[in-house]
């Protein structure tokens, strides 16, 4: 329980200093600049993170699954470089796609709003973005927490709110959100580069090694399509929004999503503590100490996360109007997603644990499904109730995908 509280507290100090960074990101936006282009940032954020989520294939969760298990330090090079060459190759194609559908993307996310210029600069840096995804995982895999923490958690808000100060303070281009945002992915995929190899040389890995034969993909597709799908999810509610409504209402949508994730930060710790050793433990046949694992993650995301969510629900309007005093007229819709991210911490690192102990192809399914049922939430209701409709819509989906991996956890007795 000490490594766990130890390994959980790291990341999420570290966390917090990368949300707090992304917080002053939102509110210099929206105070400076107004609603209007906290969505527009918050639209062209999501499409790089929606095209890495092609670009690396599963292969950030696959890492981290096969790292610990890895005994032969000769081979860990040669799978390292397959995983770089499948990278390469996937964003190569995501930003080719982006490029060839770039006025499409502008006419239906962008309604207000000419865009085609700075989605031509996404696809350009969507190469170097998959690679920042990924490159954190290799630390964890090796349970290197606080660097991988780092790197994952906060380099990247931390390079896009420098380089938007430093815009605000000298430049006089209007777009310096969108440009901090460009120039904050290229310096932090330069950063962690960099720190990977330093940690790679310094732990003795060699350059050369036996080839890698396994067929990686096979193995990664699934956790690609599961990773897909729950991005999508998280972010599906932004673009309907932004085609029913308008990016104002984008910008008031994504204000509540902000302030709701400090509920998950205690989870997301958690689980970038907790997933290799559920791999390892898997993969030794240790179930008991992996059944010891879940429940003491669980209890203590138990404890840690209700005072946070009390606070939440007392002061809704008090805790948006740091965005702007227009923002409180979707106090409504933070409690809805309250509830919702209440449910996603009550049942813990499920689907990661799924994922860890081979039961990828069936966490996949389950995610599907959850999809499925918040598109047509989001269909039906943000036209009749806007943006409280799309949270009532995560709300269904979040919580069908929660209660059905512990179902099927209990029945192979994994938990």
């Amino acid at each position: 329980m000490k490594e766990l509280i130890k390994g959980a507290v790291i990341i999420f100090i570290i966390k917090i200093v990368g949300a707090v960074a992304l917080f002053l990101i939102n509110i210099i936006i929206s105070n400076y600049y107004g609603a209007a282009y906290l969505g527009i940032f918050n639209l062209l954020f999501a499409l790089f993170q929606i095209s890495s989520i092609f670009s690396r294939a599963g292969l950030d969760v696959f890492t981290v699954k096969m790292l610990p298990t890895i005994e032969n330090k000769k081979v860990i090079s040669s799978f390292l470089k397959k995983v770089a060459r499948l990278i390469l190759t996937f964003s190569s194609i995501s930003a080719l796609l982006i490029l060839l559908f770039a006025q499409q993307i502008d006419t239906y996310l962008f309604r207000s709003t000419d865009a085609s210029g700075f989605i031509i600069m996404t696809a350009l840096l969507v190469i170097p973005y998959a690679f920042f995804t990924v490159l954190p995982e290799v630390l964890r895999g090796f349970d290197e927490i606080r660097n991988y923490s780092l790197l994952r958690n906060a380099l990247l808000n931390l390079c896009i709110i420098f380089s938007l100060l430093l815009l605000y303070q000298y430049a006089d281009l209007h777009n310096e959100p969108v440009i901090a945002l460009f120039v904050g992915v290229a310096a932090a995929t330069l950063i962690a580069f960099l720190v990977v190899i330093y940690f790679l040389k310094k732990n003795k890995i060699p350059r050369k090694s036996p080839k890698y034969d396994t067929n990686i993909l096979k193995q990664s597709y699934p956790m690609f399509l599961t990773s897909s799908v729950l991005f999508l999810m998280g972010n599906v509610d932004s673009f309907m929004i932004g085609y029913f409504e308008d990016e104002t209402q984008v910008g008031y949508y994504n204000a509540c999503v902000r302030l709701s994730f400090a509920i998950t930060f205690i989870l997301t710790a958690i689980n970038g503590f907790v997933s290799p050793k559920f791999a390892k433990y898997f993969h030794q046949n240790k179930l008991s100490e992996l059944k010891k694992l879940y429940y003491q993650s669980l209890k203590l995301i138990w404890i840690t996360v209700s005072p946070i969510l009390l606070l939440l629900f007392i002061f809704p309007k008090l805790f948006l109007s740091f965005f702007g005093i227009e923002f409180i007229v979707a106090s409504n819709t933070l409690i809805i997603l309250n509830v919702s991210y209440m449910v996603n911490a009550f049942f813990g690192p499920t689907g990661h644990l799924l994922n860890m102990t081979g039961n990828q192809k069936t966490f996949m399914i389950v995610i599907l499904l959850a999809f499925i049922i918040n598109i047509f939430g989001n269909l039906i209701a943000i036209p009749k109730y806007g943006i409280e409709g799309a949270a009532f819509a995560t709300f269904l989906s979040m919580s069908l995908w929660n209660v059905s991996s512990f179902v099927l956890l209990k029945k192979q007795q994994l938990v």
